[in-house]
């Protein structure tokens, strides 16, 4: 129910009330003249989810529910997001695994009885870790660190993303003589278009 002040004028909701437009017709006086004023309020829809969420780029099988239960009507999403989709009935929000790296805020719409509502949720795409591994070329011995490099390669690169390793230093951690002797790999940075997607770790 809705009751009305008649000092103040303020509307105070007593009950829960549906979703709907509704249209309230209110006398008033002033120096002893009756006016009347129709009010349209529309009570929204009510849903959310948790506060927002953090997921790491190539993740698969990523979703979140939302924190009300919908009671009919429909949800969908205003705008295009590569491999973000909503679920039209539930409200589940669901990201692929070429969501990219990127902090998104993404206008989720719920309607209910031709009236919407929406909601702000808040995606932070965290990049992907991948490692480096590198070869080194046998060396006679010469007192140096110095180590020449045969071969490196990327673990764990996904979605065909055209990914290298663009720059680095390397050396050997110890003059030697020695067999297995560890490299010290530093300055590494990643190249190609795709690289923002990634955060390298690598082996030594």
């Amino acid at each position: 129910g809705i009751t009305l002040n008649p000092s103040s004028g303020i509307f105070n909701f007593i009950d829960t009330i549906d979703v709907n437009n509704y249209f309230i017709n209110v006398l008033y006086l002033i120096n002893d003249v009756s006016n009347t004023t129709i009010y349209k309020l529309t009570v929204k829809p009510y849903f959310n989810y948790i506060t927002g969420t953090s997921i790491d780029y190539g993740s698969t099988g990523a979703s979140v529910v939302p924190n009300t239960n919908p009671q009919g009507g429909y949800f969908y999403l205003p705008n295009y997001y590569n491999d973000i989709n909503i679920d039209y009935k539930f409200g589940i929000l669901s990201f692929g695994s070429t969501v990219i790296v990127n902090q998104y805020t993404i206008p989720t719409v719920y309607v209910y009885n031709d009236i919407s509502a929406v909601y702000n949720f808040n995606l932070l795409m965290n990049p992907k870790i991948i490692y480096a591994d590198f070869i080194p070329n046998d060396k006679i011995y010469d007192g140096t660190t110095s180590v020449i490099i045969s071969s490196n390669k990327l673990i764990g690169v996904i979605n065909n993303d055209k990914v290298y390793i663009d720059n680095y230093n390397a050396t050997f951690q110890i003059i030697g003589p020695d067999y297995n002797i560890p490299l010290f790999v530093y300055n590494l940075t990643l190249g190609g278009p795709e690289s923002y997607n990634y955060i390298l770790q690598y082996d030594n």
